[in-house]
Formats: structure tokens, C-alpha cells, sequence
């Protein structure tokens, strides 16, 4: 019958090594979760942004027909 014998020094350095492995990979994900929010942060306030400035340009267009309209209809009296 074979014996097997556990080589627990080798045992010991393998579980350290995957305890520090594990711990760069939980670093390593900490630092990509704080990156992906900082950038859907700035993704949400860009698109906050650009939907202030197409509203700007929505009232700024309509009060440039309605102007437009005005002028139409003067034109329209005096002619």
C-alpha cells in the first residue's frame, strides 16, 4: 500500500502566494468598480448637459419662428 505525505511547508507557501494573489485581484477589482462609477458618473453629467443645451436650443429655435412669424406677419399687414 502507498502512503502519500503532505508536504505542509509547500502546503503553507501555496495558501500565502493565493492569499496575496487574492488580494491584488481584489485591489485590482476595487480600483476598476471605482473607475467604472467615476466614468458613468461623468457619462450621467454629460448627458445631463447635452439635454440642457437641446432644450436651450428647442426655446431659442421656437422663439426664432415665432419672431420669424411675427415679422411674416407684419410684412403681410403692411403689404
Amino acid at each position: 500500500m502507498e502512503e502519500k505525505f503532505f508536504d505542509f511547508a509547500k502546503t503553507k507557501e501555496a495558501l500565502s502566494q493565493m492569499s496575496a494573489d487574492l488580494a491584488l485581484l481584489n485591489a485590482a477589482l476595487a480600483a476598476k468598480q471605482e473607475a467604472l462609477t467615476l466614468e458613468r458618473k461623468n457619462a450621467r453629467e454629460l448627458h445631463l448637459s447635452d439635454t440642457k443645451q437641446i432644450t436651450a436650443l428647442k426655446e431659442n429655435a421656437a422663439s426664432a419662428v415665432s419672431l420669424i412669424d411675427s415679422i411674416n406677419a407684419y410684412i403681410n399687414g403692411v403689404l
